[in-house]
């Protein structure tokens, strides 16, 4: 399992890219093809700072809670620095006492795991799950305090970079999980602005180093037709030019999320995977909000769903296997039209009317309309001689 925070990938703006420069980034057009994929997830609600997010991915919880959830079920590493001494489980939720991490499930089954963090303050991480300041392992064989095998901390502002180092020691350690930091859009987006020329250009740098990890990935023996790669971001960026701090923005908050391994089907919507998550349009959904998005805190125990582990404990990110919701939703336009929509990932939904609820009444399908920019798929406008009509809609179900 390699695990990739592409530090602010603006989904908004990748999109742009792709729809307009394809030829420049070749990876991620490749990784639409091959990979399951959204560019339509989220980041932490009430932040889009690089290591509260981080903490997010790496502990499956949010940053802070809402209403009535638990008091285990958020981290509260509010801190986008490195404070020098000082651990997660120090200056985070003391309710926890210990913030268990996806590196705590992996070591302690057994798994060989790896950090490779992009700017100095990621040393934190490391050092909160060490042999010192990790926790005892009471899973089967005691693989001790220490959760992190190996780990190193390049700062890129310095001209380092971790994708070679990720690529040269993947090789030597074969790690079963890892995860992978790459800074370089999160500098160039504060310099010269998200969308910008210039980040643009360090996109399509950073689609060189995913090419990279795609080919060790493809041509290695032991790790061909047997790793998945999760790639998401920890935040966007562009509200202002130069920033991502306002959590509210949708070029902020939208990020995406691909998955390309055994079992993902490429091409495929990511949110058609998932039972419990609903595609958001351009909403920002609160944690106690019904429909839930795909989050970058889902990453974590996706991953290691994939590699047969349970999630993360007590953990509140905890994204189910299954058929998704039908999700419809009216919205009142003027000239007294109603809009009916729904979200589906597949496209075998059909709408019908009827003229009464009696029992053998004639259900008539109606045909819609289909809306290209929109994130839902299907819409209907509602007349006023829909007024006295009942709706439904279904799964077309096709006789074999």
């Amino acid at each position: 399992m390699i695990h990739i925070l592409v530090d602010a990938l603006a989904a908004i703006h990748l999109k742009t890219v792709m729809e307009q420069q394809p030829e420049t980034i070749p990876t991620f057009m490749r990784l639409m093809r091959e990979s399951a994929y959204t560019l339509n997830a989220r980041p932490d609600y009430h932040s889009t700072e690089t290591l509260p997010n981080t903490m997010d991915v790496l502990t499956g919880r949010p940053l802070y809670p809402e209403n009535t959830m638990p008091s285990t079920s958020y981290h509260k590493f509010y801190y986008n620095t490195w404070i020098q001494g000082a651990t997660v489980h120090q200056l985070g939720n003391t309710n926890l006492g210990y913030i268990t991490s996806v590196f705590d499930v992996a070591h302690d089954y057994g798994l060989k795991t790896g950090f490779f963090g992009g700017k100095a303050k990621f040393e934190i991480i490391p050092y909160s799950y060490n042999e010192e300041n990790g926790a005892p392992d009471d899973i089967g064989e005691d693989n001790g305090n220490n959760k992190i095998d190996y780990w190193e901390v390049l700062d890129w502002g310095s001209g380092l970079n971790t994708v070679p180092a990720f690529l040269s020691k993947m090789q030597e350690y074969k790690f079963n999980y890892v995860f992978l930091h790459i800074a370089d859009l999160d500098f160039i987006g504060h310099y010269y602005g998200w969308g910008s020329a210039r980040w643009n250009a360090q996109l399509a740098v950073v689609d060189s180093y995913l090419g990279q990890i795609l080919s060790l990935v493809d041509t290695d023996d032991e790790l061909a037709g047997n790793t998945t790669i999760i790639i998401t971001a920890d935040h966007g960026g562009g509200v202002p030019v130069n920033s991502h701090i306002y959590p509210e923005y949708q070029l902020n908050y939208t990020i995406p999320i691909f998955i390309r391994g055994p079992g993902w089907d490429g091409g495929r919507d990511l949110y058609s995977y998932f039972s419990n998550r609903v595609e958001p349009g351009g909403k920002r959904p609160k944690y106690t909000d019904k429909y839930q998005p795909l989050r970058n805190g889902d990453t974590s125990n996706i991953a290691l769903a994939v590699l047969g582990l349970p999630p993360i404990p007590y953990s509140w990110f905890v994204p189910q296997f299954g058929e998704p919701p039908l999700v419809i939703e009216l919205i009142k336009l003027d000239n007294n039209l109603v809009k009916l929509q729904w979200w589906w990932p597949d496209s075998d939904i059909i709408l019908e009317f009827a003229d009464s609820m009696n029992p053998g009444q004639c259900w008539e399908q109606v045909p819609v309309h289909f809306e290209e920019k929109s994130n839902w798929k299907f819409v209907y406008l509602l007349n006023d001689h829909d007024k006295n009509r009942f709706f439904r809609v279904r799964k077309n179900i096709i006789p074999q």
